[in-house]
């Protein structure tokens, strides 16, 4: 029986060059099987589960359904990472978020290496020299060194919006009112530490004119400094 594959997608020109230019990332209808094919038409790499090249690695999983795990091929289809992840990250900016056992995740460089010697209890991909982390005290960021920042960053990281420099104090612009995270969900306190919204939100940014960004799952929305929503978007 002749396999008919479905064309996902291909390395991109502008991220993948030279000898892994021409290498295709297939998807057989039949079995849900994910091949990476060659420019002559050879398969160099079956999975279970698969992502395009990034940084000159793809993502992969086992052949094994039941008891999937997570690791990094080249363009000719070797496994330069061995699948020992319980899940992972594609590479961004040098670094891959795993998961190595049922409660830490720990960012890894192209030769599989831990780079920070630090665990996390979730992580996300690195993204303009930043990645959200979760830590005992909740969702925090790292930096480039896997630093943990007092402040979050004034760049977008892994989809938050960014913290411009001009409003990085804009609590005193806004009679002291400032976010604060408990438990992994945020809330707003005045300058005496008095409690004017409970955490109920999943982030909220610095306030700027009045309102602050606030997010609850996947819906965005701005609020006031008395945490009262002004307008969803």
């Amino acid at each position: 029986l002749t396999l008919l594959f479905i064309f996902l997608s291909s390395a991109a020109p502008d991220a993948i060059a030279g000898s892994q230019e021409g290498v295709y990332l297939l998807r057989d209808p039949y079995n849900g099987y994910y091949h990476f094919v060659n420019a002559e038409g050879k398969e160099i790499f079956t999975a279970s589960y698969a992502e395009d090249f990034s940084e000159g690695l793809a993502l992969v999983s086992n052949l094994n359904p039941h008891n999937l795990m997570y690791g990094f091929i080249d363009p000719q289809g070797k496994l330069i990472i061995p699948a020992t992840y319980l899940k992972a990250f594609s590479f961004s900016e040098g670094f891959a978020a795993v998961q190595i056992n049922e409660k830490d995740w720990i960012f890894i460089d192209k030769n599989g290496k831990d780079v920070f010697g630090k665990t996390f209890l979730d992580a996300q991909p690195v993204s303009h020299g930043f990645a959200t982390v979760k830590v005992a005290g909740g969702k925090k960021y790292i930096n480039a060194k896997g630093e943990l920042q007092k402040n979050a960053p004034d760049v977008s990281v892994n989809g938050l919006p960014p913290v411009r420099e001009e409003v990085k104090h804009a609590g005193a612009e806004n009679n002291g009112v400032v976010s604060f995270d408990q438990d992994e969900k945020y809330g707003l306190m005045d300058s005496t530490g008095k409690v004017i919204l409970a955490p109920k939100y999943d982030w909220i940014g610095p306030f700027s004119e009045g309102l602050a960004y606030a997010k609850s799952g996947a819906q965005g929305m701005y609020i006031d400094t008395k945490g009262v929503l002004v307008f969803s978007i």
